[in-house]
């Protein structure tokens, strides 16, 4: 690089910049040259556009960087390389070349959001025919395996929002969901895609709040992602709608946080201060109820399912404030009531298939649905237990739970904390 003109600003079109376009070049994924010397030369690159000599040329190879994305050549280093000069600008933000105004100058004039998404689909496409699992762990595109592409593109997409005000709408969820969940290639694609949710804040919708999105996620680590319209848009239109018995754990913990917190903005449950901070139910029509009644009973993993009964329960357990108590009772009894259908259904199930195989596979699966239903309630029974004992209660005392069934006879059933799934069991058929 030459510096003789450096010190002049009525010359700095006319430095030369040796070098530059030669390591830039090199760097490119098309380029027929050696992987160690691509990643030499954009280590230089990167080194040289670093150093304040070469900040004149930070903006020329941004734009190339992002009609290389464009493209769909050389993401994976294009993606870096915007990242690397970015991240030159300083973070204040009344500079007026800040970072997140330089980012929000892409937005506004390459629409940089819409680019990475777009690219991230031309990358699933270039991958649709590798059809082995083995294949697809083992196969190597610009020197990165198919979850470091996936990963690049989310850390991108992480520091985009967290860097700016930008936030993404329905549509933009909509194609990240279709890519990295209904499309996805492999479980571990889901996951992380969940945790990456997860690990998202949602904005207020204030326009000040927008304005101040980098400050206040900076230390907690989270980044605000989109608004509750566009949450509450995933939770109704994605996740609600999709096997949720399949869950992995980040899915189910993802559920669960949206679970809570749509309900709890909806008024469908309340947060309380009881022995720590509590959520109660306010509501018999829960947002997204039922599916977490499928998790609790049907879920493929026992740890998932345990989870999400631990959740539901949590929900029904005795307050001790006298304002919603008796409602609180009331939306308890249809809860229990409620397990009483899911266990009298599966045993009442009867089966007309020819097929012993399938039959014997009918038969295990509705012995694990009154296993599970029968084990809510026994937490359901030493939660109130656990919650009697805080308050002197007797440890011995029974609890009566009055069913209400579809069959002339109703059930009073007395049970203990110390009751064993197989004495409840038999109790309920008797």
């Amino acid at each position: 690089i030459e510096k003789a003109s450096a010190g002049n600003s009525s010359n700095i079109q006319n430095i030369k910049w040796y070098g530059l376009d030669t390591f830039y070049k090199l760097s490119l994924d098309e380029e027929q040259v050696e992987p160690h010397i691509k990643k030499k030369a954009f280590g230089y690159l990167v080194k040289l556009l670093k150093d304040e000599i070469c900040a004149p040329q930070r903006g020329k190879y941004l734009q190339k960087a992002v009609k290389c994305l464009l493209e769909h050549k050389s993401a994976t280093q294009s993606l870096e390389l915007i990242r690397t000069i970015i991240d030159t600008y300083p973070k204040k933000k009344r500079k007026k070349e800040s970072s997140k105004a330089i980012i929000e100058n892409l937005q506004q004039t390459n629409g940089i959001l819409q680019v990475l998404l777009e690219d991230l689909e031309k990358y699933k496409e270039s991958m649709k025919d590798v059809k082995n699992e083995e294949e697809l762990l083992g196969k190597k595109k610009e020197g990165y395996t198919y979850m470091e592409h996936i990963k690049i593109r989310l850390n991108f997409l992480e520091f985009i929002l967290k860097n700016s005000s930008i936030e993404l709408t329905e549509e933009n969820s909509d194609k990240l969901w279709d890519n990295l969940v209904t499309n996805a290639k492999l479980e571990e694609e889901r996951q992380l895609f969940f945790k990456w949710l997860e690990g998202s804040n949602v904005s207020s919708g204030s326009s000040s709040s927008n304005n101040n999105n980098n400050n206040n996620n900076s230390n907690s680590g989270k980044f605000v992602a989109f608004n509750s319209a566009v949450i509450q848009h995933i939770f109704t239109s994605k996740m609600t709608k999709m096997d949720c018995t399949t869950l992995n754990k980040a899915g189910y913990e993802l559920f669960e946080k949206y679970f809570i917190s749509l309900n709890e903005k909806n008024g469908n449950i309340v947060k309380k201060q009881i022995n720590g901070k509590r959520y109660i139910v306010n509501s018999s029509n829960l947002l997204g109820g039922d599916n977490m009644w499928e998790i609790a009973l049907k879920a493929n993993d026992d740890l998932i399912s345990n989870k999400a009964i631990r959740c539901l329960n949590g929900l029904y357990q005795n307050v001790p404030i006298e304002s919603i108590k008796l409602r609180v009772g009331k939306y308890r009894e249809d809860y229990i009531s409620n397990c009483f259908k899911y266990i009298t259904k599966a045993l009442k199930s009867e089966n007309n298939n020819n097929d012993d195989e399938k039959e014997d596979e009918e038969e295990m699966i509705n012995e694990l649905y009154v296993e599970r239903s029968l084990l809510l309630l026994k937490y359901l029974i030493e939660d109130f237990e656990s919650y009697g004992k805080r308050h002197n209660s007797s440890s011995s005392q029974e609890v009566s739970l009055f069913i209400k069934t579809d069959r002339e006879n109703n059930i009073l059933l007395l049970m203990k904390p110390n009751d064993t799934i197989t004495f409840l069991r038999q109790r309920i058929s008797e």
